[in-house]
């Protein structure tokens, strides 16, 4: 686990991310940073800036031919201010390879930068994580819940 201080605006522009059709007939996206301007990145996050986790993904590098694999960098920023790197290295050129995050990808991010001159992404399994309000809301529920189905306890 790396400690860095996490940026307060994130460049986010797009401009130069497409969606292609997969073999499978799926759609999935490609990046092209190396014609962006210094800095540019794309950012994984949740609208409701709620924390989320990742397990999953499958990379291409989206070039063809090219003389050597370019890694791939996502870096995230935890909920408690933590930040978290893993690189993954795309070496088929030709079809999609899945690469598994580290146990501390897998939950308390509220933002993910892929870090990357070019890349193509499919299949991203990701895991949004309830808030507490949602969770004390269901237990309230299941208590409730519990009291009905078995009933209130005997008094003597």
């Amino acid at each position: 686990m790396t400690t860095a201080t996490q940026p307060s605006t994130p460049y986010s522009r797009m401009t130069r991310i497409g969606a292609l059709s997969s073999p499978n007939g799926t759609a999935y996206m490609r990046y092209f940073g190396r014609y962006a301007q210094y800095g540019e990145y794309v950012t994984l996050g949740r609208e409701v800036g709620s924390a989320f986790g990742l397990l999953a993904v499958d990379l291409k590098d989206p070039l063809v031919p090219i003389p050597y694999p370019v890694p791939v960098l996502f870096r995230g920023f935890k909920d408690d201010g933590a930040v978290v790197e893993q690189t993954f290295v795309p070496l088929n050129r030709l079809q999609f390879a899945t690469f598994t995050f580290e146990p501390s990808f897998a939950s308390g991010l509220t933002r993910v930068d892929i870090l990357s001159d070019y890349w193509a992404m499919d299949n991203l399994v990701w895991i949004p994580e309830p808030a507490a309000g949602s969770l004390l809301v269901l237990g309230l529920l299941a208590l409730a819940g519990r009291r009905r189905f078995f009933g209130r306890p005997n008094q003597r």
